[in-house]
């Protein structure tokens, strides 16, 4: 017979550990392997192979730093497209650019549009044949996975120190999720960003003096622009050693970036990838608000007048929560739950107003699960809400290989309500001033 004493590991480290080996097993080795040598997770997933990797565009930025060919880094955009310039059908590579994919093996997909220093920083892939390249990426990013994972569960320590099994169930929720799982077969550079997140976010929480913390924020800049939202966090909780390693990995990234490269390649990035970037995706997988309307609308153009209006709305929204942050700043400074609060509700606004929000960039939101513990614990409505918004985030149902479940309009937009209402939890807490689990000050 199996008594409470026999179970009593499950509440204490032991389970914790126990949790992580399990889901690096899964996350770093099993899945990655999944992914490459099956084409995808098929049971579960729609099919798809190598061609619907977004690697590709990583590795091709590494190739043409590698081959000297900046000029041809970034492609045209075409003048009539709806999607962003990374898509196919959306840019015309550069000459060079496609004479280098066509030797790689590449061919003609996803194109190279993030920063320049992200080409500099992925340079090593060049030095691998593509399909060992996408093995080591995949091992890679299933092991960023696993770090995301295991930050959560420190960030969660922080909160409930004494919560083992709840400790151990995050971890756990959070590997084997649907969101975990296409992400990873996805091969893009979410795991990287998400990790670099809860990385800034443990080092805000543990008022870490080393270079971690300002390392997450410059990767998560760098990865996807999010990496921004955690500065003015470190300036309210004083975090002056962060926000100098910051600007100082920063500008030397910068520095070296431009030695190498030169100046055209920011040129081009600036005059012609980013304008176009701002272009709302109608893509079903596109989770933000601009993706309902399109949805909303059956997949015709939005006007011009309604893309003006849920932009400057999307201005308005990450500004007062930016205010609320200020107002709040002694709770945001010495509280750990209004910290992860500050955090979850400007990652949240960020991907409803952005122009596109593939359902995987859920996963910045991760490292805020541990807060939505937390706040579950508070009141029965907090409960409802908090799980309500993790279900809603843990299975994006695009990926669902049966499309009758996403038939349904409404449907489609569910992992924008689960970034709502991790919104609205978080303005709730910020509001509130009754504090927390406190924080290590900033020495």
């Amino acid at each position: 017979m199996i008594t409470e004493r026999k179970l009593g590991w499950i509440h204490s480290a032991l389970g914790v550990r126990l949790a992580l080996v399990l889901a690096f097993v899964w996350l770093a080795i099993a899945v990655p392997f999944l992914s490459v040598y099956r084409g995808g997770v098929r049971p579960f997933f729609r099919p798809g192979g190598p061609d619907n990797h977004d690697f590709a565009q990583y590795y091709m930025g590494a190739v043409i730093l590698r081959a000297g060919r900046p000029d041809a880094l970034y492609p045209t955009p075409f003048a009539t497209a709806r999607r962003n310039p990374g898509w196919p059908d959306s840019s015309r590579m550069h000459p060079a650019y496609e004479e280098l994919a066509r030797r790689a093996g590449v061919g003609n997909t996803h194109r190279f549009v993030h920063p320049p220093p992200m080409a500099l920083l992925l340079w090593p892939l060049s030095f691998l044949p593509y399909d060992k390249a996408l093995w080591a990426w995949s091992l890679g990013m299933g092991m960023c996975a696993w770090g995301t994972c295991l930050l959560s569960g420190r960030i969660h320590a922080a909160l409930l120190p004494r919560e083992h099994a709840a400790r151990s169930a995050l971890i756990l929720l959070a590997a084997f999720s649907p969101l975990m799982m296409k992400t990873l077969r996805g091969a893009n550079i979410t795991p990287l960003v998400s990790l670099a997140l809860a990385l800034g976010l443990s080092a805000l929480i543990r008022g870490s003096r080393n270079v971690w913390g300002a390392i997450g924020i410059v990767v998560a800049g760098l990865g996807k622009g999010v990496g921004a939202l955690l500065l003015p966090l470190a300036f309210v909780r004083r975090q002056w050693r962060i926000l100098m390693w910051t600007l100082g990995l920063s500008a030397a990234i910068l520095l070296a970036s431009l030695l190498v490269m030169g100046i055209q390649p920011f040129l081009d990035f600036l005059l012609r990838i980013m304008p176009a970037m701002n272009q709302p995706d109608p893509f079903n997988a596109n989770q933000s608000l601009y993706g309902f309307l399109f949805r909303a609308r059956a997949g015709t153009a939005l006007p011009p007048g309604i893309v003006t209006t849920v932009r400057a709305v999307g201005y308005a929204a990450l500004t007062a929560a930016l205010v609320l942050v200020l107002l709040a700043r002694q709770q945001v400074r010495e509280s750990a739950p209004h910290l992860c609060a500050a955090a979850a509700l400007l990652t949240a606004l960020s991907l409803v107003f952005s122009p596109f929000a593939w359902d995987h960039y859920s996963l910045y939101l991760v490292p805020a699960w541990a807060w939505l513990f937390w706040e579950a614990r508070q009141s029965r409505g907090a409960l409802v809400c908090a799980l309500l918004a993790i279900a809603l985030i843990w299975c994006p149902l695009a990926a669902i290989r049966d499309g009758s479940l996403v038939r349904w309009m409404p449907a489609q937009s569910h992992m924008l309500l689960g970034h709502l209402l991790c919104a609205g939890l978080a303005t709730r807490r910020l509001c509130q001033r009754r504090p927390g689990p406190s924080m290590p000050m900033p020495s």
